[in-house]
């Protein structure tokens, strides 16, 4: 729903007090995660018949209302004592770290939240829709040169990786080297799927910003629960994912990185010389040694 989207995009951009816009997106990846929450419930045991339905059921147009702050915090109270109970401290503390890592708290902290709490409620969000805005909500800061691909170029990059030379049986890998918060994988894998729902894919992401590719795997465990890993690494300088070997490698080259290096550089850190390289430089080849040793 296009007015959906500009009433969101246009509220988040000039109404909101936190600097950082993107924090924002969490209430909306939240009122999708408590729907499914909900329908597990109901469901009950029967839930995993589901399991090949996530997606079609979070993309129906629906209204479905978070009330308030308050209620958000009775939610994740009642939900974090129900993994304690199930899985452990362990599980719970990783949950929480993903929430803070998108931004959620963040956003719970502000004292206007209800306002905007108020306003998702009166609308239809879809997962479709989530991309789509956030794709076009401010950045904090225009010198991180953080670029999102437009949602209608991934449609096409998701024609393009699915076309009809690919064999789409069993199971396919699909990898983004850069990919954001996941708009351009969750085209492909979309495209994919309308070709041959049967098919298990496995997804693999990557973003050197922790915040993105937090919420692109909070998104595609929505739905893809199991057959999706991200990673948080500088894929200039960073292996990742070692030794997977990916049928499907999509996405729009990070060009705006400041940690870009020339060729020359770039082969003096993986050739351990480290003479005229900067002191950021050596931080990031210093990091890089630890992440593959």
């Amino acid at each position: 729903m296009k007015n959906t989207i500009e009433t969101i995009v246009t509220y988040i951009n000039k109404n909101t007090n936190i600097k950082d816009k993107r924090v924002y997106m969490s209430l909306l990846y939240l009122n999708r995660y408590i729907l499914k929450d909900t329908v597990m419930r109901d469901f009950g045991n029967r839930s995993n018949e589901l399991a090949d339905s996530w997606l079609k059921l979070l993309n129906e147009k629906c209204v479905f209302p978070l009330k308030d702050s308050k209620n958000i915090e009775l939610f994740l109270e009642h939900k974090f004592d129900v993994l304690k109970n199930v899985y452990g401290v362990k599980v719970v503390n990783i949950t929480k770290s993903k929430f803070k890592k998108i931004g959620l708290y963040t956003a719970l902290a502000d004292k206007n939240i209800n306002q905007f709490i108020k306003l998702l409620d009166t609308l239809e969000i879809t997962i479709d829709d989530i991309f789509e805005i956030y794709t076009r909500v401010n950045m904090p800061d225009k010198n991180n040169m953080d670029f999102f691909t437009p949602m209608d170029i991934c449609t096409g990059i998701g024609k393009i990786a699915s076309h009809k030379d690919i064999e789409l049986k069993g199971k396919i890998s699909v990898y983004d080297g850069a990919c954001g918060v996941g708009n351009v994988l969750y085209s492909t894998y979309k495209e994919l799927k309308q070709k041959n729902n049967d098919i298990k894919i496995e997804i693999f992401g990557n973003d050197i910003d922790e915040m993105y590719s937090t919420f692109a795997e909070s998104i595609f465990k929505l739905f893809n629960q199991g057959n999706s890993y991200f990673e948080n690494k500088n894929v200039l300088l960073e292996k990742v994912f070692i030794g997977k070997k990916m049928d499907i490698v999509v996405g729009n080259p990070p060009f705006g990185l400041k940690q870009w290096v020339p060729d020359e550089e770039y082969m003096n850190i993986f050739n351990n010389n480290q003479e005229h390289l900067t002191k950021a430089q050596k931080k990031l080849f210093e990091k890089s040694n630890k992440s593959v040793a």
